[in-house]
């Protein structure tokens, strides 16, 4: 398995202890989530320690966002000013979360490394765009900034996800083997073997189109941005020819076995039923679908889990989380029941994780899972203060 570069140029020093801040705005583009983390030891055998998480409402970032990865009409310029003021708005956000948690734990901490993934605009392997401006995070951080975390992988032939399997390891890892399910815009799905086996059997993959299609009909069918807690869908009924129509598709997009991304999201099935069920019925049948999709993927893996732990922010969908566990039939958990990590904190810790790990020289990604092949470069596009240029 391999985890390290040799003969590397970077420092890789490892301190007992860093902090690090992750940054994640997922597909839903929900918020952006960032976390302080602390980090001890180094590569498989790191622990991470939650120590703030807060979320950012995006505001008037959030319509731009949307309509640049929806594929509408953008000049250069539009792409820069967009990239700027993301960056802006990860500095100032990143800078009041610090301030925040240095004065309610009467510190004056500060962060080593930063992770930050920016939002996924296009992703169609080799292709992949996570569009940011990191200079304005590392100027106000003053610290080594990484992002395109993605593209060494892809570099190398790989599909860039699912990217978090090892810190799911860092974050996850058990007694007994368990399945990580992040609920986002797509959900995949870390398989994690015990602590005591072989590290070498983490896996991972990408699933089915899920908060995509359950934000998109609770759009179209309630004019809100999603069911709260899944409570409309709880109210329907399952259609059958459309839960057949919306399997299908999910299956033939799994079947492909690639990372999911832009054409993916399964829109066109929310589109043309919306105008045939009640709003109650056409998120029942969503959910059970994507529920569906989501346990077969589980129940026929060749890697076994015991136990299946929850995150992302499909996981407050009351609905479809009972639906996944009526499915599985094994102990279903929220991952801030299994660890100190709140669901909608899962990714940005993550992201604090990796950063560390590619800072410290580690390959971030899998090659059983992302496709890969050995990597020739360090993880992560870096941004370094100038006290790291200095010789």
């Amino acid at each position: 398995m391999e985890l390290s570069f040799a003969n590397s140029k970077f420092n890789t020093t490892r301190p007992h202890r860093r902090v690090a801040l992750g940054a994640m705005t997922g597909t839903s583009l929900d918020a952006l989530d960032m976390a302080l983390v602390e980090i001890t030891e180094s590569g498989l055998h790191s622990c991470a320690t939650l120590l703030h998480h807060n979320t950012f409402d995006l505001g008037a970032l959030r319509p731009r966002l949307r309509a640049a990865s929806q594929g509408k009409p953008f000049s250069a310029g539009d792409f820069a000013r967009l990239a700027l003021d993301f960056g802006n708005f990860h500095a100032a956000s990143a800078l009041e979360m610090l301030k925040a948690h240095n004065s309610a734990a009467s510190t004056t901490l500060a962060i080593d490394v930063a992770g930050i993934h920016g939002q996924t605009i296009f992703h169609a392997p080799p292709l992949s765009w996570q569009i940011i401006n990191p200079f304005p995070i590392a100027r106000a951080l003053r610290c080594p900034v990484a992002s395109d975390l993605r593209g060494a992988d892809l570099a190398t032939g790989g599909q860039g996800a699912p990217i978090t399997p090892l810190a799911d390891w860092i974050l996850f890892r058990g007694h007994r083997p368990r399945a990580i399910v992040n609920l986002g815009g797509f959900c995949n799905i870390t398989w994690l073997p015990s602590s005591v086996d072989d590290a070498t059997k983490i896996n991972g993959r990408d699933v089915c189109a899920c908060n995509h299609i359950l934000d998109h009909a609770a759009k179209l069918a309630l004019d809100l941005d999603f069911d709260p807690e899944g409570s409309n869908a709880a109210k329907g009924s399952v259609h059958p020819l459309a839960e057949t129509a919306l399997t299908a598709a999910l299956k033939n997009a799994a079947a492909q076995n690639r990372s999911l991304g832009s054409g993916d999201e399964g829109l066109d099935w929310v589109n043309q039923w919306a105008p045939q069920l009640t709003s109650c019925d056409l998120l029942a049948t969503a959910v059970f679908a994507v529920a569906k999709s989501i346990a077969q993927s589980i129940l026929t893996s060749s890697s076994p889990s015991h136990e299946v732990l929850l995150a992302g922010g499909g996981a407050m969908n009351t609905t479809l989380c009972k639906r996944i566990e009526e499915l599985v039939q094994r102990p279903v958990f929220n991952t801030d029941v299994a660890s100190k990590v709140h669901i909608s904190a899962r990714e940005s810790v993550a992201m604090a994780v990796l950063a560390v790990m590619a800072w410290d020289g580690f390959s971030i990604t899998l090659p059983n899972v992302t496709k890969r092949a050995a990597m020739q470069c360090r993880d992560g596009l870096w941004c370094l203060p100038a006290e790291e240029t200095q010789s």
